[in-house]
């Protein structure tokens, strides 16, 4: 039976945007298996608010975390996996030297991985995901919160483990024996994109919870005109609109979850024999919910009048903002009640620890040498600013797929590149140049030859194609798909390469969508290696 080790990063936390280093090194000790092996970051998410401490305890909050664009202010909608955190990487042992070190790993990976997940895929990968998208019940969850969307127990801050595979970052990193007792110690190091993180609150004390107008407000409370639709502590709000109360296929379709901190508007008519004001303050009530019923068609759900498929919110204290109300009397009623939430003072990301968690082969198999594999080289070339783009690369010998990618800031947006060619050794490698405008049902679309040649290249690399549709999903729009309302479409220039034992020369030409809008471009070479 194999044994699962963990090794600590060299450098102790806390990491952050200037220190943002991690390296581990694996001890020559026995065979590893790489394919199963993976970096755990260890992470927490702080939202204190001006209310913690009060209202009958501090509240739940749940973050949203986003990239930013090179510009280091500008917020990057756009969902991303985990290895966009990793911007460069390397992986070296001490009896062969590099095995492979890769510059702008997180551009790579990162538009590699809306090619090789499906749909699915992607939904699949969200719960582990630092960046959340909408959820299919069009709400958000965060990896730093467990929330509770019925009962009383309390919703929870919880540590973060940040998981990224060492096959996400290395070619290398499919080997599934790996003698270092025969390669020596082996050094990986990761320089991390923390500088390009942003973390915000989700549903704060503004309109953006009803954002998506096709939906039903989640938000709102029906109208109170009894003591039993209130309750005798006064505590209780049924969601729903006017006198209809919602109706919720299932608990993730809510927007509530116990612990937390809601901000409650109403309007309030005191009635002819209610002798005290209840509510001399109708707007921005603070409360905590404590606890939440939900009606799955149950004869008792706690709570009377909550009807199948409704949902009904329970308050730390009585609702009423003044003293000596008391019962609902004939004639009271509470009205448009909306539930919005407590702003955060602060939203504050850590990474406290990293670590390499190795899975240890003991019985290890045969193991065939040398160990063949394809690693990446990176050129970067700058044409902000140009209309066309002319260069001529040279590829190293072995080299069999060529990758290109003209990122904005990590993914590679189409609308800036209108066609493109290439030559290798003089000899055009298409014998068109290759289109990348056209514009079908609202998106970009290529032409046939680029996917053929993007399809030939994922195969030439042993990748598998999964997705074709180009269209990434956003953090800022609430639909649950993958190709509504979405609004980054992306482009990658690919074409498998010739092997050679000689260097080759690689002629690309790009034109722009206009006079100015080429910016930075990324070019990958696929080597084939071995040691």
């Amino acid at each position: 039976m194999n044994r699962v080790i963990k090794i600590n990063s060299n450098q102790g936390g806390n990491f952050s945007a200037s220190n943002n280093l991690v390296d581990f090194r694996i001890p020559d000790d026995g065979v590893y298996d790489l394919s199963k092996s993976y970096i755990n970051i260890v992470s927490n998410c702080s939202q204190p608010s001006a209310r913690d401490g009060l209202d009958g305890g501090n509240g739940v909050y749940c973050p949203l975390i986003g990239y930013l664009q090179d510009d280091g202010t500008t917020a990057n909608n756009n969902i991303m996996p985990n290895v966009a955190l990793v911007k460069n990487c390397s992986m070296r042992n001490s009896n062969v030297g590099v095995i492979e070190d890769i510059r702008r790993s997180d551009i790579l990976r990162t538009n590699l991985y809306q090619y090789t997940k499906s749909d699915d895929d992607k939904n699949t990968d969200q719960r582990k995901q630092l960046v959340q998208g909408f959820s299919q019940s069009r709400n958000k969850n965060s990896i730093y919160r467990e929330l509770h969307k019925e009962g009383s127990d309390e919703s929870r801050n919880v540590e973060a483990h940040i998981r990224i595979e060492l096959k996400d970052l290395f070619n290398f990193g499919n080997v599934k024996a790996y003698d270092t007792q025969k390669y020596g110690k082996t050094d990986i190091h990761l320089e991390l994109n923390l500088d390009k993180l942003s973390v915000s609150q989700y549903l704060p004390n503004n309109a953006t919870w009803n954002g998506d107008n096709d939906l039903i407000k989640k938000n709102t409370g029906i109208d109170i005109t009894s003591p039993t639709q209130l309750g005798a502590d006064r505590r209780h709000i049924i969601l729903g609109v006017d006198t209809t109360q919602n109706t919720f296929n299932r608990l993730d379709d809510s927007q509530f979850w116990v612990g937390q901190k809601v901000s409650i508007t109403l309007a309030y008519t005191q009635g002819g024999t209610q002798g005290t004001n209840r509510f001399p303050v109708v707007a921005n009530i603070p409360k905590r919910i404590t606890e939440i019923y939900y009606n799955r068609g149950d004869n008792n759900v706690n709570f009377t009048g909550v009807n199948v498929g409704s949902i009904c919110l329970v308050l730390d204290s009585a609702l009423d903002t003044g003293a000596g109300a008391g019962v609902m009397v004939a004639g009271e009623s509470i009205n448009n009640i909306t539930c919005l939430g407590v702003d955060t003072t602060s939203n504050t990301l850590s990474f406290d620890t990293a670590e390499l968690v190795l899975e240890k082969v003991m019985n290890p198999p045969k193991i065939q040498y040398p160990i063949q594999y394809t690693s990446w080289t990176t050129e970067e070339q700058n044409a902000e600013g140009q209309a066309t783009f002319t260069r001529q690369l040279t590829l190293e010998p072995n080299c069999i797929n060529f990758f290109a990618f003209q990122p904005t800031d990590i993914l590679s947006l189409a609308g800036n590149i209108r066609s493109y060619r290439l030559r290798l050794n003089n000899e055009d490698l298409t014998n068109q140049d290759i289109n990348c405008l056209a514009v079908a049902n609202g998106k970009f679309q290529q032409d046939s030859v680029y996917y053929d040649r993007l399809v030939m290249t994922m195969a030439n690399a042993g990748m598998n194609v999964k997705n074709l549709t180009e269209v990434i999903k956003s953090t800022a729009v609430n639909t649950g798909g993958y190709t509504d309302q979405s609004p980054s479409d992306i482009i990658m220039i690919s074409n498998p390469i010739p092997a050679s034992n000689d260097n080759q020369l690689l002629q690309v030409n790009i034109q722009g969508a206009s006079a100015t809008t080429l910016g930075k471009l990324c070019f990958f070479k696929n080597i084939v290696k071995q040691i």
